[in-house]
């Protein structure tokens, strides 16, 4: 059967000749793309890395990166610490020499220079140059910080409180380890005193941490 051409009709050879050139260039598209997946299935060919989350948390844990916990020391520092929960943002060299030129001043009431301090006063003069933390001056106000801690639980730059009466918290100061903390004695001026002394052991009444 043929048609005239002429008229804008196609030759049915003609038609017969594209239908053979579409399979040739399907077959062609189809060559190359098994070709292309080929090559993505090497090793170090794919584009970028797969991420798949394991829903059930049943993923290889030896193929998991180590991890430590939010506020942990690195491991290498733990073989000296005998209590591994203790956690704290400051750091016991740089906070210890903020401290030292404090020790032998006077007791000031209300005091917040070299010519004195009282307990609380320094103890927001302390951490003001350790860290720029601003801390009200005040026992009571120092007293209502949210985070408690256990004696236990102690760490250096804890604030250690003190009731002589068993009503009032009128006295503060800073713990700095190994069961001892410094603080603003009226008799003495700024010293380091023991946990365990009869006076403080029997007046104690909890501790915060600032940072």
């Amino acid at each position: 059967m043929r048609t005239d051409s002429s008229r804008g009709y196609w030759d049915l050879r003609t038609i017969r000749g594209c239908g053979h050139s579409n399979r040739h260039d399907t077959w062609t598209i189809l060559m190359t793309i098994f070709a292309l997946l080929t090559l993505l299935s090497i090793p170090g060919c794919t584009p970028y890395p797969i991420y798949t989350h394991d829903r059930a948390g049943t993923a290889d844990q030896d193929d998991a990166p180590e991890t430590e916990a939010p506020g942990a020391r690195p491991a290498a520092d733990r073989d000296d610490d005998p209590r591994p929960w203790e956690r704290s943002g400051v750091d016991p060299a740089i906070f210890a020499r903020v401290v030292d030129p404090y020790l032998g001043l006077p007791y000031k009431k209300g005091g917040d220079d070299e010519k004195g301090f009282d307990c609380s006063h320094l103890v927001r003069a302390i951490y003001r140059d350790y860290s720029g933390t601003r801390l009200p001056a005040s026992t009571r106000a120092l007293y209502q910080l949210p985070e408690q801690v256990t004696r236990e639980e102690l760490v250096i730059g804890d604030l250690v409180f003190f009731s002589f009466d068993d009503v009032t918290i009128s006295h503060l100061g800073i713990y700095m380890g190994g069961g001892r903390f410094v603080h603003a004695s009226e008799s003495r001026g700024v010293i380091k005193s023991s946990l365990s002394d009869p006076e403080y052991r029997e007046a104690y009444k909890g501790a915060r941490r600032v940072l």
